[in-house]
């Protein structure tokens, strides 16, 4: 017993004591299984608390509070020799992707990739949590203990938002359509694509690659990802200033070509592309 309360103090802090179970995605849980290798756990420690984990659902799944199958949420092939994922998009994979998509889905993808919000998030952002005027967005917190979050918008993300902003399906309340089959459609149009593979979470991964690409200091890179391990990244790098992380923001490759499908398509000035061979994340 004293070991799993152990293990649930980190499940706790990091994906938010009061979290709702049923709003708890495989994505959340790969995440957190990649910021416990960033803090040091070893993965015999990970797989542990993954047990732990999955005890709880199974007890929550018996008294009809959860609705899901724990199994679902635990990466397969997790063991004590699990390597984290580092599959991100190169600018030329994310443009061979976006042209496998329909235009509401296109917008989905290059918000996630240009702003790095979790797949949880994006489904609850909103018109009235984007400024264009100032390039901010708002994105609101998905737990208890983590309170909404305004970043910087990069240059890359403005004329998506302004496309959903401008052609938003009537009556719907939320900034981006609903996505409920989003890991399928992927593997789908990366296959038609002929690239490797990606989940949603590598999408976000793509964000933060591209920044590290581009020389941006892994202290603003970890803050433009909001990551949850906020006490050792503020400890260090609380300092920067806002007008900073917009500059880091600001240095992500420029949209594609391929236009969101609702308004024209973007400049055609474009600053270089990141190179991505030998590249780490």
């Amino acid at each position: 017993m004293s070991m799993h309360k152990v293990k649930a103090g980190h499940l706790i802090r990091l994906l938010g004591g009061n979290h709702n179970v049923n709003s708890l995605k495989l994505d959340d849980v790969a995440a957190y299984i990649d910021t416990r290798k960033v803090e040091g756990a070893c993965t015999n420690t990970i797989a542990k608390e993954l047990i732990t984990l999955r005890a709880a659902l199974r007890v929550a799944r018996k008294r009809g509070v959860y609705d899901g199958h724990p199994e679902d949420l635990i990466p397969t092939g997790f063991s004590p020799h699990y390597v984290p994922r580092k599959r991100w998009l190169s600018p030329a994979e994310f443009e061979k992707l976006l042209l496998q998509l329909p235009a509401d889905r296109r917008a989905h993808v290059a918000i996630m990739v240009f702003t790095g919000v979790r797949l949880s998030e994006s489904a609850a952002l909103r018109p009235e949590h984007v400024d264009i005027e100032k390039r901010r967005l708002y994105i609101p917190g998905t737990k208890t203990e983590q309170a909404g979050t305004t970043v910087p918008l990069a240059a890359a993300a403005v004329p998506w938002l302004m496309a959903l902003l401008g052609h938003r399906p009537a009556g719907q309340a939320e900034l981006l359509t609903p996505w409920r089959n989003i890991r399928r459609d992927l593997r789908l149009a990366c296959d038609k694509a002929e690239i490797d593979p990606v989940s949603p979470n590598d999408l976000r991964r793509t964000f933060s690659s591209w920044l590290e690409q581009a020389g941006v200091p892994r202290g603003t890179n970890a803050r433009l990802m909001r990551h949850t391990t906020t006490a050792m990244v503020d400890k260090v790098y609380a300092q920067s200033a806002f007008e900073t992380l917009s500059a880091a923001a600001d240095l992500l490759p420029a949209g594609p070509t391929v236009s969101v499908g609702l308004l024209p398509a973007p400049p055609e000035s474009r600053p270089d592309k990141v190179a991505s061979d030998g590249a780490k994340k």
